[in-house]
């Protein structure tokens, strides 16, 4: 029988989500337009192809996080296990890292690759007499399949693999928690 209760929207986690993507946005965005203003189409396609991986590494750790069972951290957590408590967080928040993982950073990642795209087909258009058409088809189809076709691999290894991934970021939150002060989850049990 279907619940009668409506979800509640998180008001507070959307305005912060909204101001996350505007700052990340931003950030990533100033970036990339210095790199690129300084670069060639060989820069350019470098950076496209980190902004990609970095997209699939977020889409990763945001399925990571949905699917991780928080059970086997307890025990790694009493044995003092580097990482483990910062994992039981990222697992009991999963569904604003996933949201932050998922969408913000790869909602992001996908303008910032299409931007990019965008330069790299002017710059080849003034430099070539291809037709530019066919080189936006050509390098929109190329990120496209990219992407997607990444995606879809690192799917099955975020779900089946997904406590050893939390592991890992949580080792990585640990770090950033204990030598550069940066809490992500403070007061958040």
């Amino acid at each position: 029988m279907p619940s009668s209760k409506k979800p509640k929207v998180n008001i507070k986690w959307t305005f912060t989500a909204t101001i996350i993507s505007f700052v990340t946005a931003m950030s990533l965005g100033s970036v990339s337009e210095i790199l690129l203003s300084k670069a060639g189409l060989l820069m350019a396609f470098i950076l496209l192809i980190i902004i990609i991986l970095l997209g699939v590494v977020f889409d990763i750790i945001g399925i990571a996080a949905a699917a991780a069972e928080e059970k086997p951290f307890h025990s790694m957590a009493s044995n003092k296990v580097t990482g483990a408590k910062h994992a039981i967080k990222l697992i009991r928040n999963a569904g604003v890292v996933s949201n932050f993982c998922n969408d913000i950073m790869g909602d992001i990642c996908n303008i910032l690759s299409g931007t990019i795209v965008g330069i790299m087909l002017l710059e080849l258009s003034k430099n070539t007499n291809f037709d530019r058409t066919i080189i936006s088809a050509v390098l929109s189809s190329l990120v496209a399949a990219m992407t997607i076709g990444l995606k879809a691999a690192e799917k099955n290894i975020a779900v089946s693999q997904s406590n050893d991934i939390i592991l890992l970021v949580g080792k990585l939150l640990y770090w950033l928690s204990h030598y550069l002060k940066i809490d992500l989850f403070r007061n958040k049990k």
